[in-house]
């Protein structure tokens, strides 16, 4: 399920990615522009006589910034159902988990009750006490450890999502900030005399370039969180395992304790109904 969530995740970079592969083009479509106009010199007549990249620069970054924008709101709105679906998941798992507790309590009490109806003497109903209390305190136990392991787990995978969100929304802010820089430079070196535009250009093409490959550094870098939840998994894996290890030694005891009060080996306890 994670897993799932995770590959659910990456569409926030694929789509800042897309975004990105609109800029490029755009900008050669502008230089495409200027060489097929009037003909007009790069470097000879200033702003006013500028035509491709210098003539667009401004209207290009305006464009270039609100479709990031847009696609940023379609971005935060699947994070936000997403986290939604996430937290009803979790929280319809507690209530199974909770379900099924109680139906074990139940199931529990009803073997109590069968113990004591077959207890004949003051001994086995003493015996029946104390397998009673054993019982108990081990599942207790058991489900105290089960908890712990769910919640730290929990805790750890929300810290990850939470820092791995926090890397991307800066990577994505600072690619942003990139391209209006450079446009901004565009723009400037555009409005000085004998401004040569396909250089203009061509610089503002290598800084698109840099701050995509950039933004591509940071975005994977901040994916890195496979291993991470690997670990986190084997970890609550493992106390699970630990938990249930000492639950079947400590119900071992509880009834062969109980066998030895009864001085039969017919009396045992249902494990399943006392597990979880």
């Amino acid at each position: 399920m994670m897993k799932k969530n995770f590959k659910k995740f990456i569409f926030n970079a694929a789509s800042i990615v897309a975004v990105m592969a609109m800029i490029l083009p755009v900008v050669s479509l502008a230089a495409a522009k200027a060489n097929n106009g009037n003909g007009n010199s790069a470097s000879g007549a200033g702003a006013a006589g500028k035509t491709g990249v210098c003539l667009q620069a401004g209207n290009l970054s305006s464009k270039i910034d609100q479709r990031m924008s847009d696609r940023e709101t379609e971005i935060q709105e699947r994070r936000t159902e997403r986290n939604q679906s996430f937290g009803e998941k979790r929280e319809s798992r507690d209530q199974q988990l909770e379900q099924l507790r109680e139906r074990w309590n139940e199931n529990r009490e009803e073997f109590y009750a069968k113990l004591e109806e077959n207890a004949d003497n003051s001994a086995k109903k003493q015996a029946v006490v104390s397998f009673k209390a054993a019982v108990e305190a081990v599942v207790k136990a058991r489900r105290a450890a089960i908890d712990k392991a769910i919640d730290e787990y929990r805790v750890a995978v929300d810290k990850l999502v939470a820092n791995r969100k926090t890397a991307i929304d800066a990577a994505k802010n600072t690619y942003r900030n990139a391209v209006r820089v450079a446009f901004q430079k565009a723009n400037s070196e555009c409005a000085k005399e004998n401004a040569d535009a396909a250089k203009i250009r061509e610089q503002l093409k290598a800084e698109l370039g840099l701050a995509k490959d950039k933004y591509q550094a940071d975005i994977q870098a901040a994916e890195k969180v496979g291993k991470s939840i690997q670990d986190l998994i084997k970890t609550r894996r493992d106390s699970v395992a630990k938990a249930v290890e000492e639950f079947k030694i400590a119900m071992e005891k509880a009834r062969t304790e109980l066998k030895t009060a009864w001085g039969t080996e017919n009396s045992s306890s249902d494990e399943n109904n006392s597990s979880q």
